[in-house]
């Protein structure tokens, strides 16, 4: 199920702006799921990540389950994207405090999935909590070190640009 909603989320909301690096994404949702894990590698940051990136997922699951398929239907009855939403919630205090790139995702994916509900105000809180670490992370800044991966460069430079055109 969750690589059905994972698939989904990347196919209908990471269509239009870069909220993370798919690579990296698979990569922890496998070491998440896998159980060898610790602290170090992975926190409650990716772990609110992935619940938003679930809820997204459910909210766009209708699109891609066909009408047949009677036990797809049968799981997403209701709204199995708001119970992601809230258990991620209850962690977004702690990744509050942090300030960090995944902290900015975070609070991008919560700002833009309040954006449809009738929150538009805790919508715009999240999103300028999002961009205001972004600020305070420097992501508008150009890094030009030789020892920083080029890799990561271009994922900061994406979600900087992917916070300040949804923030506009």
């Amino acid at each position: 199920m969750a690589a059905f909603l994972i698939s989904t989320f990347f196919y209908y909301v990471e269509a239009t702006f870069f909220y993370c690096d798919r690579k990296w994404f698979d990569k922890n949702l496998e070491t998440l799921y896998s159980g060898c894990t610790s602290s170090d590698e992975l926190d409650e940051s990716f772990v609110c990540f992935a619940l938003l990136a679930f809820a997204f997922g459910s909210q766009f699951a209708h699109l891609r389950s066909t009408s047949d398929s009677g036990k797809e239907n049968e799981v997403f009855q209701g709204d199995p994207g708001k119970r992601f939403y809230d258990v991620a919630q209850t962690l977004m205090p702690r990744i509050m405090s942090k300030c960090s790139l995944i902290g900015v995702q975070v609070f991008l994916l919560a700002g833009l999935y309040n954006l449809p509900s009738n929150f538009p105000d805790t919508a715009y809180l999240y999103l300028g909590m999002g961009v205001r670490m972004a600020l305070a992370s420097g992501l508008h800044r150009q890094m030009s070190s030789p020892t920083l991966d080029p890799h990561l460069v271009e994922v900061r430079n994406r979600l900087w640009w992917s916070v300040y055109s949804i923030d506009r």
